[in-house]
């Protein structure tokens, strides 16, 4: 199947800007190998994964026909490449999150590249990739810990990309339907994306149509095959999905549900979220992503970025009723690349407001080199800020082995000097560049 509006000119755009985005890579990829780990609950899914493959079935203890994982298309893709590559899923897995931190990068900036009505576009580009780059929360699942985390980041991300640029088109609902079914093969709070986005297509659709009415009436000439497109094969993978654990074991829902879920505990998940607004800077996204939402609103009605705050705080509630999470901030992962193009477009349209407001001029194109030396800068600045603002889990696994300058935070020591800082290296490659960028022009 081709991907809808995909042309040779787009890509060839969308590889042109590589060289500026490759600090940002960089940064990312840093953080992602020193904090590559993998956890203990992902050999829960490796022993499903060896009695599948020795003939036992998918189960724990063979004879005993409990659902005691989560991510029935994780297992089965682990599977699929130790019976057929040879590779152990205590290897495979953390690769093949990888491979899905790729995909979900390039979603995100070929989504930065083709919506319609972005500002500024390439400097855009590169502020959506600088807030997910410089996330170590983001870089810790990087690897996934074996676990299936980043795969359902990117299936969500692809839906949202699909929906936003092909809804006009069968090929890209088609593709989003698988998306969203993937999504919910993968985790179980994937069939509450498949339902936000859905009714999500139905408003915008109505929207497109100019019949945002209370009257039904005027609903008749609104085409909804595409309704059909998309919803009708999303449901009925998800059903199947169901059928088959109603069948298989005798439950509608995993067992890890009836283990861990005995009541709404609200309370844990609210300080659970106030944590990561704090930690992770959702007080600001959000802001930046609503001014982002409103500017595509008024000027071309799209709400894609409305879809965006939907899913987020939909999946916000879900994830407070369950009284949040034991890992660092795993269920959230797919917030960072959903919200970083809407924030950074926020931050665009503010800029230019105030620049407006001030009646500042702007400034001319700078030559190429000088965006290197910008992102260095950057990089400059966010080292400091994660090294200064780590919290316990960041600090022993994210810089333990890489910045040994810095002390256990639980012994109350403070960040003594060394010869060989991180941001000392930066501000010593942001004066060679600055030299060669001088000696070349």
């Amino acid at each position: 199947m081709r991907l809808p509006g995909f042309n040779f000119r787009g890509a060839a755009v969308a590889a042109g800007w590589l060289p500026f985005f490759l600090p940002w890579l960089a940064m990312l990829g840093l953080m992602a190998a020193h904090s590559w780990f993998i956890t203990d609950d992902a050999f829960i899914s490796f022993r499903y994964v060896r009695n599948l493959l020795e003939g036992q079935g998918l189960v724990y203890n063979p004879g005993e026909y409990v659902e005691g994982y989560s991510n029935f298309l994780w297992v089965l893709e682990l599977a699929a490449i130790w019976g057929l590559l040879g590779v152990a899923p205590e290897y495979a897995a953390q690769w093949l999150s990888v491979g899905f931190t790729v995909g979900t990068l390039g979603a995100m900036l070929w989504w930065a590249a083709r919506l319609p009505g972005v500002e500024r576009r390439r400097l855009t580009a590169w502020l959506a990739l600088g807030l997910v780059g410089s996330s170590a929360t983001f870089a810790v699942w990087t690897s996934g810990g074996g676990l299936e985390t980043r795969q359902f980041t990117f299936f969500v991300v692809l839906a949202v990309v699909c929906l936003s640029l092909y809804r006009d088109r069968k090929a890209g609902l088609i593709a989003a339907a698988l998306s969203l079914a993937g999504a919910a093969y993968t985790r179980p709070e994937g069939p509450l994306i498949a339902a936000i986005c859905i009714g999500w297509f139905v408003f915008q659709r109505l929207a497109d149509a100019g019949r945002l009415t209370a009257d039904w009436r005027e609903l008749r000439g609104v085409d909804w095959r595409g309704l059909a497109y998309l919803a009708l094969p999303c449901i009925g993978l998800i059903a199947a999905h169901f059928l088959f654990r109603y069948f298989y074991y005798g439950e509608w829902l995993p067992n890890t549900y009836y283990a861990k879920f005995v009541r709404p505990w609200y309370e844990s998940g609210f300080m659970y979220l106030l944590t990561a607004a704090i930690e992770t800077g959702l007080y600001l996204l959000l802001p930046l992503a609503w001014v982002g939402l409103r500017r595509q609103w008024r000027e071309r009605r799209d709400g894609t970025y409305a879809l965006v705050l939907l899913l987020i705080g939909a999946h916000s509630v879900y994830v407070m009723r369950i009284g949040g999470d034991s890992f660092e901030y795993r269920p959230l992962d797919f917030y960072w690349p959903l919200l970083a193009l809407p924030a950074s477009q926020g931050i665009v349209r503010l800029g230019s407001g105030l620049a407006g407001w001030l009646s500042i001029p702007p400034p001319p194109p700078p030559p190429p080199p000088r965006y290197y030396l910008w992102s260095v800068d950057f990089g400059h600045t966010a080292l400091n800020l994660h090294a200064m603002a780590l919290h316990t889990l960041q600090h022993a696994i994210l810089y333990k082995s890489f910045f040994t300058f810095i002390r256990s935070m639980q012994m109350g020591e403070y960040i003594i000097e060394a010869p060989r800082m991180p941001w000392s290296w930066c501000s010593s490659y942001s004066m060679v560049a600055k030299n060669l960028v001088s000696e070349t022009t």
